[in-house]
């Protein structure tokens, strides 16, 4: 059973049961309005990712973009190891070959040389 009482533009619920069905909150338009904030911020952040993880095997990209943007999704760097348990990872998750993302490590470790190449 639910028991409502008004206070100046705001509504409020008491729980009169602990029942999980007949649980209910009347949140006012205050509180509404923060809801509808929050869920609308949670979609935008979901949309987001969705399109950072779509980016990562985007065929338009070179093997450095989508190894970067993994590394941004992460929030991680490249290991420096060549058979480093991440590296068949950022492979897959990127959909590049393991030797693409160990010439990504090569050309790192190298800066110099890849630049006059």
């Amino acid at each position: 059973m639910l028991s409502v009482r008004q206070r100046p533009n705001v509504w409020s619920a008491v729980i009169v049961s602990n029942q999980s069905t007949d649980v209910a909150y009347v949140l006012g338009a205050e509180g509404m309005d923060r809801r509808a904030a929050a869920i609308r911020e949670e979609q935008e952040r979901d949309e987001l990712r969705r399109s950072r993880i779509d980016g990562l095997t985007s065929v338009t990209a070179t093997a450095e973009e989508r190894i970067r943007r993994w590394e941004d999704l992460h929030a991680l760097a490249l290991p420096r190891a060549a058979n480093h348990k991440l590296v068949a990872v950022i492979a897959r998750d990127t959909t590049l070959s393991v030797e693409q993302v160990q010439e990504e490590q090569q050309r790192r470790a190298n800066p110099v040389a890849s630049t006059q190449e």
